[in-house]
């Protein structure tokens, strides 16, 4: 059945898709995801890790939930993304997950790495980025210094070095072969 002022074909899913909003040719904010992670797990081991690949997983699950808490949707088109979605997806993330200002900002670039795919694929013809920065905030790490001027180590301390050497302690401590 063709309906000649639309030069559409009408079949249940097209009915659908109209009533719902849905259209056909858009992309939505979970297939660009959705696209993103599955071609950022293909070079998994390649160009990067599978704990950067779990990120960005994690990152979806965290959109997926805001778009059910803040819109009522499962999804959302591209093409309504707007600067007020980049700003109150930080506030969410602050707010109802409690998240710190550098691990909201982490997944905010991460949604913003999707968004700049979705921009150069043409899926989307403006950037709900523009006039928003990405900052981090200086993390005070002090105490390792401290700890190491007390104990004599001259070697640089790190977040990463301190986890390692407290998970092999308690790991040896409770004789867990390593």
């Amino acid at each position: 059945m063709l309906i000649n002022s639309l030069d559409q074909e009408v079949s249940a899913e097209t009915l659908k898709n109209k009533l719902t909003g849905k259209c056909e040719n858009k992309h939505t904010l979970l297939d660009a995801f959705n696209y993103h992670n599955e071609q950022f797990k293909l070079k998994v081991g390649n160009d990067y890790s599978n704990l950067t690949y779990k990120h960005y997983k994690a990152t979806l699950a965290k959109i997926k939930a805001f778009l059910l808490h803040q819109y009522k949707k499962s999804d959302i088109p591209l093409e309504d993304l707007k600067h007020i979605f980049v700003t109150s997806f930080e506030v969410y993330l602050k707010t109802h997950d409690k998240c710190s200002h550098n691990t909201t900002m982490k997944y905010i670039i991460k949604l913003k790495r999707v968004i700049n795919l979705a921009i150069f694929n043409e899926w989307i013809n403006h950037n709900p980025f523009m006039n928003f920065r990405c900052s981090m905030k200086e993390t005070n790490r002090g105490y390792l210094k401290e700890i190491s001027d007390i104990c004599g180590i001259e070697k640089r301390l790190t977040m990463h070095l301190a986890r390692h050497t407290f998970a092999t302690t308690v790991t040896l401590a409770n004789g867990v072969p390593i």
